[in-house]
């Protein structure tokens, strides 16, 4: 028995509407095939988190009915609904790194505003720039559930996908390479008094550090060599180790640590900024994110309780 909201289904309907997309022939304006595109991209998102469990695209509601039914907890014809697309895009992110949700909520806009609003186009953006755009969303959603480029599109349009793709990891490196050089030459402009006096008194009000995410740790800066600070607040994994047994066999202490994925860069001395995932792995900061340690008081709530030890 099939279901409206099993893997299978979302696939199909997002390889249907990616065809519409692509459609080498002139029946359909650029706008019309960036629709569809914007639409294949929220489906892919909902065939990822369902190929993990259908309980995931559920949108969530007081009497759980609809996790109910994804659940199989429930039967019968009841409607389902899905999550909304701003909700499975922050799934994803959390789950498939290094998925944006913010990118993809800019591509779900600029469909409803063309569905629903009175812009005679889908986005502003040239079609040069919105395809490696969307390409780089979607390429991560198609890794995610183990699937390739070829099984969406068709093998005669991979060449023009891998395209968008090499274009957008080279918009990634000439942000990362524009901010590093505008760090290094304002650092040196600095040292050197070649700033006016409203730019030097911008520059010398910089704040030292201010945290913007909640865990930090300190890294070499990619413009100046100095210490800057890398942030995240996502934790990806966490562990405690207990030391010290004495002679009981009772463990006196414990390090808890745990892992954050980074996701802000700042340095304090030529005030470069990366705020974004991407440009911090292209810049090889933080790709696997960084440890902190914590306090162990602060672990109480991840461990279920033992019980029938009383």
């Amino acid at each position: 028995m099939t279901t409206p909201y099993g893997y299978e289904q979302f696939w199909i309907k997002a390889k249907l509407f990616m065809n519409r997309a692509m459609d080498p022939s002139n029946d359909r304006t650029e706008d019309e095939k960036q629709l569809w595109a914007a639409l294949a991209l929220e489906l892919l998102a909902k065939a990822a988190l369902c190929k993990v469990s259908p309980i995931l695209v559920a949108e969530p509601t007081e009497d759980g009915s609809h996790v109910l039914k994804a659940a199989g907890l429930i039967e019968g014809e009841a409607h389902f609904t899905t999550a909304r697309a701003s909700t499975i895009f922050k799934r994803c992110q959390k789950v498939f790194r290094p998925f944006s949700e913010e990118e993809a909520s800019k591509i779900s806009s600029g469909r409803n505003e063309y569905l629903h609003g009175a812009a005679p186009g889908i986005t502003g953006i040239p079609a040069h720039a919105w395809w490696p755009r969307f390409w780089a969303q979607a390429h991560i959603l198609l890794t995610a559930q183990g699937a390739d480029i070829s099984l969406l599109v068709g093998p005669e349009r991979v060449d023009n996908v891998e395209d968008h793709l090499a274009q957008n990891k080279k918009n990634i490196e000439h942000q990362l390479m524009s901010r590093i050089g505008a760090a290094k030459l304002s650092l040196a402009r600095f040292r050197e008094g070649r700033m006016s006096g409203s730019e030097q008194a911008k520059w010398q009000a910089w704040p030292r550090w201010i945290p913007v995410l909640e865990y930090s740790t300190e890294a070499t800066c990619p413009a100046c060599s100095n210490i800057g600070r890398l942030e995240g607040s996502e934790i990806v994994d966490r562990r405690v180790t207990e030391y010290g047994a004495d002679e009981r066999d009772h463990f006196v202490g414990t390090i808890a640590e745990i892992d954050v994925s980074a996701d802000y860069f700042s340095c304090p001395t030529c005030h470069l900024v990366l705020d974004k995932f991407e440009l911090i792995v292209e810049s090889e900061l933080g790709e696997e994110g960084f440890t902190v340690e914590v306090d162990p008081e602060d672990l109480e709530d991840w461990f279920e309780p033992e019980y029938g030890n009383d």
